[in-house]
């Protein structure tokens, strides 16, 4: 009861110090508020942007990179393709330890609503196989995604976004309405909840931040449209027997090709099963370069891309140096606070305080600053959030700060000021009494 006794007046003492020097305790609040804020609102950007894109399954799909290309082509780019060639995608998604895969790719297509008069309008379009829906965990509003036989048969069925169905027919279930999409007539079957990952990791080629996408249909039934409106991303090279550099010719990449392998054992076969198919191929010569396959996870994928811009890095580091400036300041906010009066220190040592007593009070002092600098700095990250978003609104769209990132500036204030203070109370708790009170 003693010690709780002690720490109760060392804590009010800490009060009354703090409301004594008000123009001094505001700047220092001022000053925690601002290192804090600065840094975490760029560190929670960065976080977002190159966090992780797909919680809960992003440890268990994986997209595989093979080296299709001759000598010359990989000197005058050594990095691996993000994309396979068709050739390689459709192979690949035949193997046995992948029954659980997607292809897919990109493009914009013309759409509209069947039987009325509205215009055409360009619609994002996100080509893909059956497994997509389930593979990234999309969630269904209304109807349901195809089936297998719907990619084998071309089925001229299409899939909408929550977004693309409120533009499309207000909002509506439109599960059985028609569509004319790229002069054919398409039957709505399916519409899935917002799925706007950030970074957009399954298809890099088409920007890390881009927004997902309107309409999803099948693979095959989205090859027989007219191309007239592209593949989506596509790298060539020069191949003989294949001048013309046609995007279906197997010296093209361009299909995303994505699995989900549910553990280690399952990532090792399938790994196994992706040399196998390289070396097939150094066999055929169809392959010059004996390259070992990359699979990677999510995570290790959005990392090796380095996805998070240098602009927002940068941003970050301009935090971390406010952080350390705003620390400094505190610091010397702190040893002239407790030097205006150490003479009431040395008081309350002659009357029998000790060391450890003062030391305390000022560290219970520096504590309340970071509890008032670290509440003050929860608007300030907003704001600062809030204006990254406005001058990249491109980048940020679906981008959030949530409550528990800011109430962690709280608790990290709170932290950083006992740390700050350390030095200022430990400097002040070791003046001898008398020293100071000769200045009374």
């Amino acid at each position: 009861m003693q010690v709780t006794g002690k720490l109760g007046y060392s804590f009010e003492s800490a009060w009354h110090g703090t409301r004594r020097h008000p123009f001094m305790s505001v700047f220092m609040v001022l000053a925690i508020a601002l290192g804090i804020s600065a840094p975490f609102s760029a560190i929670a950007l960065v976080e977002r942007l190159g966090g992780d894109p797909l919680p809960g399954l992003s440890d268990t799909v994986f997209h595989p990179q093979i080296e299709p290309r001759p000598p010359e082509a990989v000197a005058r780019d050594p990095a691996m393709p993000a994309e396979l060639t068709l050739q390689d995608a459709e192979a690949l998604y035949r193997l046995p330890s992948s029954p659980h895969a997607a292809m897919m790719s990109t493009n914009r297509l013309p759409a509209k609503r069947g039987g009325d008069d509205s215009p055409l309008r360009m619609t994002h379009t996100r080509a893909t196989t059956w497994h997509f829906f389930s593979l990234f965990g999309l969630h269904f509003l209304a109807g349901r995604g195809w089936t297998a036989a719907d990619d084998d048969d071309r089925a001229p069925v299409v899939v909408l976004s929550r977004v693309a169905n409120e533009r499309l027919f207000g909002g509506k279930n439109s599960v059985g309405r028609e569509m004319q999409i790229a002069t054919r007539t398409f039957r709505v079957i399916g519409i899935v909840d917002d799925f706007n990952p950030k970074p957009h990791f399954y298809d890099l080629g088409s920007g890390p931040f881009t927004n997902a996408e309107d309409l999803y249909m099948p693979f095959k039934t989205w090859m027989d449209l007219p191309q007239d409106y592209g593949f989506g991303p596509t790298h060539c090279w020069p191949a003989s027997g294949h001048p013309d550099e046609r995007p279906t010719s197997p010296n093209c990449t361009w299909v995303q090709y994505w699995v989900s392998l549910p553990d280690r054992d399952a990532a090792a076969r399938f790994q196994e099963n992706l040399r196998a198919y390289v070396n097939g191929q150094l066999a055929s010569g169809r392959f010059q370069m004996n390259s070992e396959p990359v699979l990677s996870n999510v995570r290790r994928w959005v990392e090796a891309n380095h996805v998070v811009p240098p602009t927002v890095r940068m941003q970050a580091v301009i935090g971390a140096g406010v952080f350390l400036i705003c620390m400094i300041s505190a610091v010397g906010l702190l040893v002239a606070k407790f030097s205006r009066y150490g003479s009431e220190l040395a008081i309350r040592r002659a009357l029998g305080a000790t060391r450890k007593d003062v030391f305390l009070q000022c560290l219970f002092e520096a504590g309340i600053a970071g509890l008032a600098g670290g509440v003050l700095s929860v608007p300030l990250t907003w704001l600062g959030f809030r204006m990254i978003q406005q001058q990249s609104p491109t980048l940020m769209d679906g981008i959030h700060i949530d409550a528990a990132a800011l109430s962690q500036s709280v608790a990290v204030a709170i932290v950083v000021m006992f740390v700050v203070g350390l030095y200022p109370a430990l400097r002040s708790s070791r003046v001898a009494p008398a020293q100071l009170i000769k200045t009374i």
